[in-house]
């Protein structure tokens, strides 16, 4: 490693903690994409795509269990036990078990399935699976999902719910006007 770059990682983690523990967690992705090619960046070998979209996973379900603990614990802000799904729709739990694990094959089998090296449509699958696990985990941790950004002023939502949000529009964006191959 060159001097200077060693130098300057060196500072990051003796002076700056906070810093340390994000570089830590985003080396996967960071090495990956500075080995991206320059000239099309939304495009590129699968297994590079993949490499990448389990570091977002990973920092995804972390971000969001993250948030939550730290809005538990060291703020004021209001936080909600939802024990239904989306603006709290509830369902029996047998149907929501397996309405999730539908879901849930369904985009797995779209993310292992997929022949596209496009990295949008690996974040949209990314976002979905992120999201969704990382509500799942509350569910058998809580009995329920905790939410904490009021939404109008009918639910509350949580950073899980966005990447499902993000995801879902990605995917729809990317399979209605992406680019297709023939």
């Amino acid at each position: 490693m060159h001097w200077t770059k060693w130098k300057t990682a060196h500072m990051v983690l003796t002076k700056k903690p906070a810093k340390t523990l994000i570089l830590i967690a985003c080396a996967p992705i960071l090495r990956h994409v500075a080995t991206l090619p320059k000239n099309n960046i939304m495009s590129f070998s699968i297994q590079k795509v993949r490499s990448v979209s389990l570091g977002l996973f990973v920092f995804f379900v972390v971000c969001d269990q993250s948030i939550k603990y730290v809005i538990a614990q060291y703020t004021t802000i209001h936080t909600t036990c939802n024990p239904g799904m989306a603006l709290g729709v509830t369902l029996p739990p047998v149907v929501f078990w397996v309405v999730w694990l539908g879901v849930m094959a369904v985009v797995l089998y779209g993310f292992f399935t997929q022949r596209s090296a496009r990295l949008s449509t690996h974040i949209s699958f990314i976002g979905i699976l992120a999201g969704g696990v990382s509500n799942i985990i509350d569910r058998l941790a809580y009995g329920c999902v905790i939410d904490y950004v009021p939404f109008l002023t009918i639910s509350y939502f949580n950073f899980a719910d966005v990447l499902i949000t993000v995801g879902v529009i990605l995917w729809m964006i990317d399979t209605f006007f992406g680019e297709t191959k023939r």
